[in-house]
C-alpha cells in the first residue's frame, strides 16, 4: 500500500503566475556577464502600468523611466544627475535569482538565494547579506584568446590540420 502525498494543496507558484493579483516573473542568475543578467531584469518587468512608464534598459543593466520620478528600487542606486537613472547595486553572484512585479503602479525587483548549501538559500536576501555571504560566487571571466594562441593549442594537441583549416579560412 503506497502512502499519500505529502504535497501541498495549493500549486506552487510558476513564473508568470499571479498571486494576490500580482504577477511575478523570476530571473534566474548565470556564470556570465552579470549586465546580461540585469538586461534580462528590464525585459522581464510584467505587463501592467507603471506611474513613471516602462523602464528602459541601458548596455550596462541600468534601468531609466521616461517621464516622471520613480520610487526608489531596492537593489538600485538612483543616478545623480538623472533621478529617473537607475544603476544596479547588487554584490556579483551567480546564484542570487530575481523577482520581477508591480506593486501599486512602482517597479519592484527583489532578490533571493539560490545556492544550494548556503544557510539564505530561498529566502529573500538583502544588499548586505549578499555582500557578507562566504558562499557568494563572482562569475567566471573568460578572457578572449587570440587566434594564434588558439592555433598554437590546437597544434600542441596535435590538430595541425584544424589549424591549418582555420588559416586557410576552411571549416
Amino acid at each position: 500500500m503506497t502512502q499519500p502525498c505529502d504535497c501541498p494543496s495549493t500549486p506552487l507558484p510558476v513564473p508568470g503566475d499571479k498571486q494576490d493579483g500580482l504577477q511575478i516573473n523570476y530571473v534566474l542568475n548565470y556564470d556570465g556577464p552579470q549586465t546580461d543578467v540585469y538586461r534580462t531584469l528590464a525585459h522581464a518587468v510584467p505587463e501592467g502600468d507603471l506611474e513613471c512608464g516602462r523602464p528602459v534598459c541601458h548596455p550596462d543593466g541600468a534601468l531609466e523611466f521616461p517621464t516622471g520620478t520613480p520610487a526608489d528600487i531596492y537593489g538600485y542606486t538612483r543616478d545623480g544627475t538623472n533621478p529617473r537613472l537607475f544603476r544596479p547595486a547588487w554584490p556579483e553572484c551567480i546564484h542570487r535569482a530575481f523577482g520581477v512585479l508591480i506593486r501599486d503602479k512602482q517597479l519592484v525587483i527583489a532578490g533571493r538565494c539560490n545556492r544550494l548549501g548556503c544557510e539564505q538559500f530561498g529566502c529573500p536576501v538583502t544588499l548586505d547579506l549578499c555582500q557578507g555571504c562566504p558562499v557568494r560566487q563572482a562569475a567566471t571571466v573568460h578572457k578572449p584568446k587570440s587566434i594564434r594562441t588558439l592555433i598554437a593549442e590546437m597544434e600542441a594537441r596535435g590538430k595541425a590540420g584544424a589549424a591549418a583549416r582555420i588559416v586557410a579560412g576552411k571549416k
